[in-house]
């Protein structure tokens, strides 16, 4: 069973790898490059949309709250790849498969999950639990995410199934640490739980003052 699973893996992640790369020229190169660089991106998008929705005195609490938790996410995003990457030490296009076109220098090892997609991932998902009832942030998160996958098979980087999970894992450890933070900045409501949150103490009125005489 996982051998065919790989054999598929290997004639989609070819075909996909020519299919982008056709005719091969130095600018359909920089392109899928320049797409690649999303997923380095993708962390910073979701800080600074937060940072954004904060940005007047009112919303700063908001804004650091929002900010730090989704710093978090990159964080996690990157440390789940570190940790998962030495466990599967599955080999790249390069070292593996025959016939890919490779941009740039090629590199043999740890190729499951991307690293790109993952993070990709991650920031799509807070993206997506962030920009809550905008459907085209949501949609344009998403399309990105998935144009970056694209970009890491296009340019012989890694294989479909690594850029698959990458995104898969992104999405599963960014959701978590997003939603908390985010009801922690009380834009996704209260955590399970919680207290409800106490009335505002307002000082009593000042009694009028004595009326006084006229000399």
């Amino acid at each position: 069973m996982l051998r065919s699973i790989l054999a598929w893996d290997d004639r989609i992640t070819l075909a996909l790898n020519l299919l982008c790369g056709a005719p091969p020229s130095r600018a359909w190169e920089l392109v899928w490059q320049l797409v690649s660089l999303g997923g380095t991106a993708a962390i910073a998008l979701p800080v600074s949309a937060a940072a954004w929705e904060g940005r007047d005195a009112g919303r700063r609490r908001f804004a650091t709250r929002a900010t730090i938790a989704l710093a978090a996410v990159g964080i996690a995003a990157a440390v789940t790849t570190l940790v998962v990457k030495p466990i599967f030490a599955r080999p790249r296009p390069a070292a593996a498969l025959a016939g890919v076109h490779v941009v740039g220098d090629p590199i043999l090892m740890r190729g499951f999950p991307s690293g790109h997609a993952t993070a990709a991932g991650a920031g799509a998902a807070a993206i997506v639990l962030l920009a809550r009832r905008r459907r085209w942030l949501i949609a344009a998160a998403i399309t990105g995410a998935g144009f970056v996958g694209l970009s890491r098979v296009a340019l012989g980087h890694h294989f479909l199934l690594d850029v698959l999970a990458g995104l898969l894992l992104g999405a599963i450890v960014a959701t978590p640490f997003a939603a908390w933070g985010l009801r922690r900045a009380g834009v996704l409501g209260p955590l399970p739980g919680a207290a409800p949150p106490a009335p505002p103490i307002r000082p009593p009125p000042a009694p009028p003052l004595p009326e006084t005489g006229r000399a």
